[in-house]
């Protein structure tokens, strides 16, 4: 057993043996639906200690309350574990008490580990979420409800009276240990390959009425809520459905039953439901159309034949497709033909728009029936899961992992429901956009379920689409507007502003529209039911940025449910397409990013220490966080001793103190700096962010200016040294890839540090050492050349090519571990959320539309969302809070109206280095 550090109340199972964890199976809760689980336990009582651990993804973001865990009292709720919005809370009734816990978990992108313990002796109230202490209070007075002897809720709140709060979330692997206070390494540990958070099994007891709860066996929708525990504490599944389409109960009592299929426009469920017209009742009806019976098939053999009694009148039907006759209201009709026969299928018509039949016969004897029933988008029991394995091979709902859904933060219009698979524009054409972009290249498929009939066939009619759009075309979208493919509800597709269109079919309610994209030839081809009806190559660039999406104006017509293989297609998927999610992306070449570029606090000392890293730096940006002071920047190309300020023009110094040695995992310190920055100061709080450049220092010819380079091509860095010409020139780099992002500094010369960035292209530039415009339409700097795959140019300009010694340091975009671009700012906290394909580690960042600094963000400082504390690069001034970003396990979310990160219309550019790559991230 481990104990945690400072609490020897607090406990950690050690870890099994054996292949790794995998939980099959996730838990959808629908608020709409009114979803929960239930159980009341018959004894058991308050507890002073106990354990939650379970994951979570979560759904709709909303303002309001939302319960997970509720330990009932009486016909009330009693304490609760519950999303107050945007955040994590506790509420125990004794003492009548909430306890917040402080991050905001607003990521719907991936999964969160929540563990939740309270323990005493002790006192101590603790939350964790992905293994790191988020929350500790002293919980002295506090008594749980929590394995009492009440009615216990998940997924809202209240006893035997009223319930409420319900939630929209994904749960999985729910573990409740009674009298215990454990810490999350029992429930999960560090994965050595990727360095994140990955569950392994519980090895030890749950305690009186505590429960495990893996949501695995699916077969029925009562198995869902099956203990494992070995407590036998299985629960009551409510308004949860385990597996859609599904076999219905049988109609009636009688014998043998036969299965049907039953056309779109029949309900399952409701007072006109389609069994009521085979349930041997004259007294129910149910509105049905085309019924075909499948298997065994009734027969006849009296001129009696089948006979059915409608509801009204204007109703005909027909057996076998053969001729329509007119049924009598409340009265008998035989509709079948001859004294013997099979019925194969019924046909039910009517002039009124309401086909509803009392009763259906076969000589004389009510047939019982059931039928696969529903759609497929009411299945809640799911394979998107905090654990990745599995093989696709076109069926969906096989393959482990974390899938994608529609992000509601990246359209934040309108409303969201199932999960994030469904979404209802706010009675204007807007865009939701899916959580992961499509790799460039590959083969990917997706289907939308129409829910609704369309308002009519008509190209213009529509209300909903379906399709592929870029990342910048999301909040300006709106139909026909030319900035997307898509299918519509009215049955045509749109491929951007080529003005290619066409007809795809007659869609209805029930109709499946599949969208199978090649990546590799740029084409979609559009299925309807399982029928492919055009493929089309793309109106935008080869291998562009681009999101599936749901397109909706709001929920009268049309409205989608969207598959992307969480649940088993509707359809085989094509040969060779796959579902999105992250166990079919492509492998990163960075696994774990900590390895070539991390992030390290620690306080100086004034004298000698070394800091501890992962890989052996060769480049160090150091700051002091608490106090003004200098940035100090060094790389092992110019040697240990040599310092640059990127707030200054400065020449390089020669330290006699700071920075000693580059080390094989980390660096050493002796003393502070004497002439610039600082990186030790005696009790000074500091920030190092560090990058390895390779292993060795070699001269470069590729340029007209030789050059010394210290290149690590698989992490997309050099650091650069040249001396200048004062004439138009090139200079290697040594990356074998284009660099999107270039800093240049002369070393014996006060000169300011032109940036060149990929966003604004080779004819402008800024400079990192102040507050200054962009420079656009310039052709000296860079020479208005963009950057090669070997070589930068220069131009005449003292600040990168006089008659001086310079350095540069070059950066190239690596999949899943670095990306440099810009998005358009919107004034709001509620800013635009930007794909990197990883979940941020550094983001640097400049407005290049206005006189602005240079701003960092980390997530070493900042552990937890909103990230808030900030560093200017261009500034000596100390640490200030400002609510920039939220870190995403995708991206990042802009959160501030601030100017320097998000003026209205501004473009921003920036540069982000990984935590962890999307294949493998959790939510932050």
């Amino acid at each position: 057993m481990s104990v945690l550090v400072g609490n020897p109340f607090f406990l950690g199972a050690g870890a099994s043996a054996g292949a790794a964890y995998e939980i099959e199976r996730s838990l959808r809760f629908n608020s709409s639906d009114s979803a929960y689980l239930s159980r009341q336990f018959t004894s058991g009582s308050t507890t002073t200690s106990f354990t939650f651990s379970f994951w979570m993804k979560r759904g709709t973001v909303a303002s309001v309350n939302q319960t997970i865990f509720d330990s009932g009292n009486g016909t009330s709720f009693g304490d609760l574990i519950r999303f107050n919005g945007e955040t994590l809370d506790l509420y125990f009734v004794t003492p009548d008490a909430v306890y917040a816990s402080v991050p905001v978990l607003r990521d719907p992108s991936a999964w969160y580990h929540i563990v939740i313990a309270l323990g005493r002796p002790g006192t101590l109230l603790k939350t964790w979420i992905n293994g790191v202490e988020s929350y500790s209070t002293d919980a002295t007075g506090i008594t749980s409800r929590f394995g009492s002897a009440n009615t216990h809720n998940i997924g809202c709140r209240g006893g035997s009276g009223t319930r409420s709060t319900f939630s929209d979330i994904y749960l999985a692997d729910i573990h409740f240990v009674n009298g215990q206070a454990l810490d999350p390494s029992s429930f999960a540990e560090t994965n050595a390959t990727t360095g994140q958070w990955a569950p392994k099994e519980y090895t030890g007891t749950y305690g009186t009425n505590g429960y495990h709860l893996p949501f695995s066996d699916n077969s029925t929708n009562a198995a869902l809520g099956t203990d494992t525990s070995g407590n036998g504490n299985t629960w009551t599944v409510n308004n949860i459905t385990a597996v859609s389409p599904s076999l219905s109960s049988p109609s009636n009592n009688n014998t043998p039953v036969y299965q049907v299929t039953i056309g779109p426009t029949n309900p399952t469920s409701g007072a006109e439901v389609w069994s009521n017209a085979f349930d041997a009742d004259t007294n129910t009806y149910g509105l049905i159309g085309p019924i075909t019976f499948t298997g065994t098939k009734p027969t006849w053999s009296t001129s009696q034949g089948v006979e059915l009694m409608a509801a009204g009148n204007g109703i005909t039907a027909s057996v076998n497709g053969g001729t329509q006759i007119s049924l009598t209201n409340n009265a008998f009709v035989t509709i079948s033909s001859g004294s013997s026969g099979t019925l194969n299928s019924i046909w039910i018509y009517s002039s009124t728009g309401a086909s509803y039949i009392r009763s259906v016969r076969v000589d004389g004897v009510d047939i019982s029936v059931q039928a696969l029933v529903g759609t497929g988008a009411e299945q809640d029991s799911l394979v998107d899961t905090p654990t990745s394995y599995g093989t696709d091979t076109g069926a969906g709902g096989e393959v482990r992992g974390n899938y994608a859904t529609l992000n509601p933060l990246a359209q934040p219009s309108g409303t969201y429901s199932n999960g994030n698979l469904e979404y209802i524009g706010p009675a204007a054409y807007k865009a939701a956009p899916s959580t992961i972009l499509l790799p460039t290249t590959g083969k990917w498929y997706a289907e939308a379920t129409l829910k609704a009939a369309p308002a009519n066939n008509l190209f213009g009619g529509v209300y909903a689409g379906f399709g592929v759009l870029a990342p910048s075309a999301v909040s300006g979208w709106s139909y026909n507007t030319g900035t997307s493919f898509y299918v519509t509800d009215t049955g045509f597709y749109s491929n951007y502003n080529t003005g290619s269109s066409g007809s795809v079919g007659t869609f209805t309610a029930g109709t499946v529209v599949g969208l199978a994209v090649n990546r590799d030839t740029n084409q979609v081809t559009v299925y309807q039911d399982g029928v492919s009806k055009a493929t089309v190559t793309l109106g935008i660039t080869s291998g562009a940025d681009l999101y599936f999406f749901n397109g909706s104006y709001d929920g009268n017509y049309g409205q989608m449910a969207l598959n992307f293989g969480q649940r088993q297609w509707a359809y085989a998927a094509p040969a060779g397409f796959k579902a999105l999610c992250d166990t079919n992306l492509p492998a990163p070449t960075i696994a774990k990013p900590s390895t070539v570029m991390d992030v390290k606090l620690y306080t100086g000392n004034g004298s000698t220490q070394s800091i501890a890293l992962g890989f052996s730096p060769d480049f160090l940006w150091f700051k002091a966080r608490a106090d003004s002071g200098q940035h100090a920047l060094y790389d092992i190309v110019r040697g240990a001793s040599k310092s640059l300020v990127s707030n200054s023009s400065a020449v390089e110094a020669t330290e006699g103190g700071g920075l000693s040695t580059f080390d094989s995992a980390g660096f050493s310190l002796s003393g502070d700096n004497t002439v610039q920055g600082s990186t030790n100061g005696s009790g000074r709080s500091y920030v190092t962010w560090a990058w390895d450049a390779g292993s060795s220092t070699v001269s470069n010819d590729a340029g007209s200016i030789v050059s010394q380079a210290r290149a690590n091509t698989s992490a997309g860095f050099s650091i650069v040294t040249y001396t200048g010409t004062g004439a138009d020139a090139t200079v290697g780099h040594g990356l074998g890839a284009a660099p999107s992002l270039i800093i240049v500094k002369a070393r014996n010369a006060v000169r300011n540090w032109p940036v060149y960035h990929a966003s604004t292209g080779a004819s402008a530039y800024t400079y990192l050492d102040g507050a200054f415009a962009t420079v656009t339409s310039n052709a000296v700097m860079w020479q208005g050349v963009a950057p090669t795959s070997t070589v930068f140019s220069v131009g005449t300009y003292a600040e990168n090519n006089g008659t001086n010694n310079y350095v540069a340091y070059c950066f190239a975009p690596v999949a899943g571990y670095s990306t440099f671009g810009s998005y358009t700012g919107n004034g709001s906290t509620d800013g635009p959320v930007v794909w990197t394909g990883f979940r941020p580690k550094f983001l640097l960042y400049k407005n290049s539309s206005i006189t602005a600094n240079w701003g960092i963000y980390d997530a070493a400082r900042d552990s937890f969302n909103v990230a808030q504390d900030l560093l200017r690069a261009s500034l000596a001034d100390a640490e200030i809070v400002l609510e920039g970003f939220d870190f995403l396990s995708n991206g990042f979310k802009v959160r501030t109206t601030s100017s320097g990160l998000n003026g209205s219309g501004n473009t921003i550019f920036f540069a982000a280095f990984a935590e962890s790559p999307f294949k493998y991230a959790r939510a932050r």
